[in-house]
């Protein structure tokens, strides 16, 4: 004879899913985030190392927008060391984020766990 679940069960269920599901997914942004933060880092100290060796006279330019401004060369390369120094911190703001998204992954494991080791009739569905 086959388990069957009542609605509180099979809703029960469906909310730890969804909650897993929802974690991961939050999960993925942020390790995206961070790649892609982490590449901007690069691209900006391989932009300063480029212009460190050109003399303090070279003229260089910014987009604003679509257009370019003349930016002294020491002031640009400071805006783009700033901007790279405002990027690890926010690295390291995501990395905290992706340690409390891991916690919490373990946890709804744990739980969805626990919960279908007590209900007989999911025991019955995922033994099978």
């Amino acid at each position: 004879m086959e388990a069957v679940m009542d609605e509180k069960t099979q809703s029960e269920f469906f909310e730890l899913q969804q909650k897993m599901m929802e974690n991961a997914s939050k999960l993925k942004s942020v390790n995206a985030s961070q790649k892609n933060k982490q590449s901007d880092i690069k691209r900006s100290e391989l932009t300063v190392q480029e212009l460190s060796e050109m003399s303090d006279d070279t003229v260089t330019y910014k987009t604003v927008g679509r257009a370019f401004m003349y930016v002294p060369k020491l002031e640009l390369q400071k805006e783009i060391e700033d901007h790279a120094k405002e990027l690890a911190a926010e690295i390291e703001s995501l990395q905290s984020q992706e340690q409390y998204l891991r916690k919490q992954e373990k946890e709804s494991e744990n739980n969805m766990k626990e919960f279908i080791q007590g209900n007989p009739a999911l025991k019955a569905q995922f033994t099978r």
